[in-house]
């Protein structure tokens, strides 16, 4: 799957809200500031360091996070546009995935989605029990997706899989899974590259999948961590760049108007 083909369907001919532009106030009200995607990954890394690497004794918090870090990684690696996590838990989310859309002369505006999280683990049975544990004990809204974090070292038929969802009813109309590696073993990819590869799949409403090394991701937020703009604050009518970089002069400052 080559980069920059926007192979994830969020029902765009359904008019989903993922893809409506939703003014950039409307957003802000829901959540104003917002991540660079690798921040899960910094904060399971020191979380790991806690329990000598064991990720399975991390704070359940934390691998939420963690899991809506690699989706939003994965969107801005195949849709080639930033995107932004909101690590904020409510009790109908686990968080929020948004990028920007439109530009200052037409109005900045954005693309969001809330993100439920469930874990698939060594004790939990079959992923296809866990998932549908998980759509069959309530409803949720249209605009929340499922994320099913697997952290188990099975091997899956996800294609299979996604056959067997798409047959299931649920009010989840998007359901994917993030991993940490690859989807499949492949001998040219390289050991290294496999060490800081994630994978994502789309098992509803179709079948998607992109694997990508996060070392690109890492570049991106140091690049925009030296410029001062590694995350981002919405108020009213603007967009604040942000950072945790002290040699940045008016860190915070830096904004662009929007409509």
């Amino acid at each position: 799957m080559n980069p920059g083909n926007k192979s994830f369907l969020f029902g765009e001919k359904r008019s989903d809200r993922l893809n409506a532009n939703i003014n950039m106030r409307a957003i802000g009200v829901r959540a104003k500031e917002w991540e660079h995607p690798v921040y899960g990954l910094f904060r399971m890394a020191e979380e790991r360091k806690k329990v000598n690497g064991d990720i399975l004794k991390t704070p359940k918090r934390a691998r939420e996070i963690y899991a809506i870090s690699i989706i939003a990684m994965a969107m801005q690696y195949d849709y080639e546009e930033d995107w932004w996590i909101n690590a904020t838990e409510t009790e109908d989310s686990d968080g929020l995935i948004m990028t920007f859309s439109g530009d200052e002369k037409n109005g900045q505006k954005g693309l969001m989605r809330e993100v439920q999280v469930v874990e698939h683990r060594e004790d939990s049975g079959e992923i296809f029990d866990t998932i549908f544990e998980k759509i069959s004990e309530t409803a949720y809204s249209p605009d929340m997706i499922l994320v099913c974090l697997a952290l188990t070292n099975e091997i899956y038929n996800f294609e299979l899989l996604s056959e067997r969802l798409k047959q299931t009813p649920s009010t989840f109309e998007h359901i994917f899974i993030v991993f940490a590696g690859v989807g499949l073993i492949d001998p040219t990819i390289p050991t290294e590259s496999i060490r800081r590869s994630y994978s994502l799949i789309q098992l509803t409403p179709k079948f998607a999948r992109t694997t990508f090394d996060y070392g690109i991701l890492l570049e991106d937020f140091d690049k925009k961590f030296k410029m001062g703009r590694e995350s981002k604050s919405i108020n009213g009518s603007k967009i604040f760049f942000t950072t945790r970089n002290k040699t940045i002069p008016l860190a915070g400052e830096a904004h662009v108007n929007i409509k």
